[in-house]
């Protein structure tokens, strides 16, 4: 597969995330406010990994490690393997614009460095947390129609020559920004 557009339309790209060709599969249940884990040749139960989040997002990074947005408590955890609890790793400081608070943070993509880009939604901006950083650094930002501006962003995608992509919804359109 490639990343090359045919028709105006994108296709799936090369390299899918780490975390897809693991043997277990994440789901989220945004009703039940739970994330869980099982194994994908078996039929039994799942494992609760997560409760009391009301989880948009579910993604994990090259180590395995899981992160859920939360568009309640405006923040981005990660809960890793050995953990008993997962650790907020971006916003968490109420809800607003400040670059080390979310509002609204839906979709969630992780890099091979550990950074963490984030739809903050009703901010209108992708917002990128380098490993351990108190505060983001943002990409596109505030509603509008030029080329750095959102209106509606759905999903993140990232492929191997670091580019980002996202789904520009009332714009009707997808954005790629070349990150370094």
């Amino acid at each position: 597969m490639s990343n090359s557009s045919s028709n105006g339309k994108l296709s799936k790209f090369e390299d899918e995330q780490d975390a897809c060709q693991v043997e277990e599969k994440i789901l989220t249940t945004k009703t039940l406010k739970i994330s869980t884990k099982w194994k994908s040749t078996s039929r039994k139960k799942g494992e609760i990994l997560l409760s009391d989040t009301d989880c948009q997002c579910v993604t994990m990074n090259k180590n395995g490690d899981i992160y859920v947005s939360d568009h309640v408590k405006n923040d981005v955890h990660r809960w890793k393997n050995d953990d008993k609890y997962a650790k907020t790793v971006a916003g968490g400081n109420n809800r607003g614009k400040r670059l080390d608070q979310l509002d609204f943070p839906t979709y969630i993509y992780v890099d091979d460095q550990l950074s963490i880009y984030i739809s903050d939604t009703n901010n209108h901006r992708v917002v990128k947390w380098l490993k351990g950083a108190r505060k983001g650094v943002v990409g596109a930002n505030d509603q509008g129609q030029t080329s750095n501006e959102v209106i509606g962003l759905r999903g993140l995608s990232y492929d191997r020559h670091s580019n980002l992509y996202f789904a520009d919804t009332y714009n009707h359109r997808i954005q790629k920004f070349e990150v370094q």
